[in-house]
């Protein structure tokens, strides 16, 4: 493969050293100048609005309520920012190494929350990333800048001390470049972990009850789901034919007992920068119409442009979106590129409101608390796991061999944006007026 060349991987550990310990050497954006921050206020508040223009008032405001708890927060709901400052520094397109043809797909969205668990199609639990709606074929080094950057975000939360958050992130980087030396010459497998047979049952208890009719449907009173309307509900029960028959990506292809739907329900308050985007939840009938205890969950998500975009050339645009049907199957390709053995649900849905990517919604799925009462220890593990997964990742998509550049510094400006972005709430325009 082409990562095989591991030459140049040695050089990763100086870079991310260099990223973690240049906090105070950041991009001299306001240089003590107040105008150069309110400057930057303004844009980034531009770039903030932009992305919730089409969300329910509702929805914005829980957004950036979720942004507001910490500078990692809002880090997570604001990857817009990340690539405009990518873009503006030319760290990547500058780069000594830059070769506009070592492009792997990338994650798009790579911190330290966007991995999980999940079971794959030989029904193994694994740990490994997820979440590819920012997913985009790029250069690596977008990835491994906003994980890096991510740890120390991390670490300061916890109250760690910086020569602490630079070994986590050395951890990080030498977990990422021994990885690359193995795959130079075995395939990788993902971690995976012991799988318990009563945890789907546990999740269908969660989301959905059996009614009197010994009917399983979801649990509308739950403050997550929120039932849908008759339309809402047509216009899913029709796309499901092509979904079933057309953009399923395994064996399961055409098997409508399987794919059989139960019950739909929207689906609410789901993740930080994804907070409001349109998603559905929907009830098939598995591998038994006659037993409910085997249903399972699609979770169908609204695709649109990845963060990442704008700033690419049109060259760079084009090789991905002439090779993909639109932004779902993107994620799709994302998902089946970057990930071992993947969900035998995958594919998509051309919904009214645009197409929208589907993926089961696994019974083992649990987000880290990384908020607080996490130590360098537990942060040492997970920053060495990281690092296998995204070279992981990034192998197995590869179309070239690895470009390393210089980076800067981004934690200590996502703190720097963080207080501007508090400053901005206060306004109380942030969000669009709520409909009368």
């Amino acid at each position: 493969m082409a990562w095989s060349s591991c030459a140049r991987a040695g050089a990763l550990l100086a870079i991310l050293l260099g990223l973690a310990a240049s906090a105070d050497a950041l991009y001299t954006l306001q240089g003590g100048s107040t105008q150069g921050a309110l400057l930057r206020q303004s844009d980034n508040e531009k770039h903030l609005q932009a992305a919730v223009q089409d969300v329910e008032h509702v929805d914005c405001v829980a957004k950036f309520e979720a942004m507001n708890v910490s500078p990692f927060t809002f880090y997570r709901g604001s990857n817009q920012l990340y690539y405009r400052d990518l873009a503006d520094q030319k760290l990547i397109t500058r780069s000594a190494f830059y070769d506009p043809h070592a492009n792997p797909w990338i994650q798009g969205d790579m911190h330290v929350l966007n991995a999980g668990r999940f079971d794959n199609d030989k029904g193994i639990v694994v740990y490994d990333l997820n979440d590819f709606d920012e997913a985009f074929v790029a250069n690596y080094l977008y990835d491994v800048y906003r994980l890096a950057s991510s740890i120390i975000l991390v670490a300061r939360n916890n109250s760690m001390h910086d020569d602490e958050a630079v070994s986590c992130v050395e951890t990080f980087a030498v977990a990422y470049r021994e990885q690359l030396k193995k795959l130079a010459k075995d395939e990788a497998e993902p971690l995976s972990l012991d799988a318990k047979s009563s945890r789907g049952l546990k999740m269908l208890s969660k989301w959905t009850r059996v009614n009197r009719k010994g009917q399983r449907e979801f649990d509308t009173e739950s403050e997550d789901l929120e039932a849908v309307s008759e339309e809402e509900w047509r216009d899913i029960s029709d796309a499901m034919g092509d979904y079933v028959k057309k953009t399923v990506t395994s064996p399961l292809r055409g098997d409508t007992e399987y794919f059989a739907v139960q019950d739909i329900a929207r689906r609410r308050n789901a993740g930080t920068g994804s907070l409001g985007t349109q998603r559905y939840y929907i009830l098939i009938a598995g591998d038994s119409a006659k037993d409910s205890s085997d249903d399972r969950i699609l979770d169908a998500k609204l695709q649109g442009r990845p963060s990442i975009y704008p700033y690419l050339t049109q060259q760079q645009q084009d090789a991905v979106y002439r090779a993909v049907a639109n932004d779902a199957d993107r994620a799709v390709r994302a998902y089946l590129s970057l990930i071992a053995r993947a969900d035998d649900h995958l594919g998509y849905l051309k919904l009214s409101a645009g197409y929208f990517s589907v993926r089961e919604r696994s019974p083992y799925k649990k987000s880290l608390d990384l908020t607080s009462g996490v130590d360098k220890a537990v942060l040492d593990e997970l920053a060495e796991q990281y690092g296998i997964m995204l070279a992981n990742a990034h192998a197995r998509s590869d179309k070239g061999n690895e470009a390393l550049g210089a980076p800067k510094s981004f934690e200590g400006l996502v703190e720097h944006d963080y207080a501007l972005f508090l400053d901005s709430l206060r306004t109380g325009q942030m969000c669009p007026a709520a409909a009368q």
